[in-house]
């Protein structure tokens, strides 16, 4: 026999946790990992930005000795040509960004609300439909993936 002591206890053979239980958990556990699959994509995008901005400022106003006169700016768009491709690539790296940053926060909604569904589940109905040692291996379980099912929080 296989050794299901990774598995979820609601995977295990023997379980008196209902199949409706366990595919609310395994979609919860999906979510969160879906969330912070989003949140270091975006975390990865961001601190790019930041990183290609700051090199950006460096090249061209601090090594650049016409970029403090008059008009510096118009002069220094006209007559160097690579600014031209580095203000696209940075403004291509805000836009993604900012798009990754979207998908970050809905996956971090549509976490929070199964979570809070999840939540009250747990509080009314688990408690009385489980006994304390499944409720024990549930709440074990997914707070091995960093998820907190007994109190809502946001």
């Amino acid at each position: 026999m296989s050794d299901n002591s990774f598995a979820a206890p609601w995977h295990q053979e023997g379980t008196s946790i209902s199949k409706a239980d366990g595919d609310s958990l395994d979609r919860l556990i999906e979510f969160n990992e879906k969330h912070n699959n989003k949140k270091t994509l975006h975390r990865f995008f961001l601190y790019t930005l930041i990183g290609y901005a700051f090199y950006t400022i460096v090249k061209y106003f601090l090594y650049t000795p016409a970029a403090f006169g008059n008009f510096a700016i118009v002069e220094l768009l006209f007559t160097n040509k690579n600014i031209v491709r580095d203000v696209f690539f940075g403004a291509v790296l805000y836009f993604t960004s900012k798009f990754t940053f979207d998908l970050k926060e809905k996956a971090k909604d549509e976490y929070h609300s199964l979570r809070n569904e999840i939540v009250d589940l747990s509080n009314k109905e688990w408690v009385k439909k489980y006994d304390d040692k499944t409720n024990q291996e549930i709440y074990e379980y997914v707070k091995k993936h960093d998820i907190k099912i007994n109190h809502k929080t946001k």
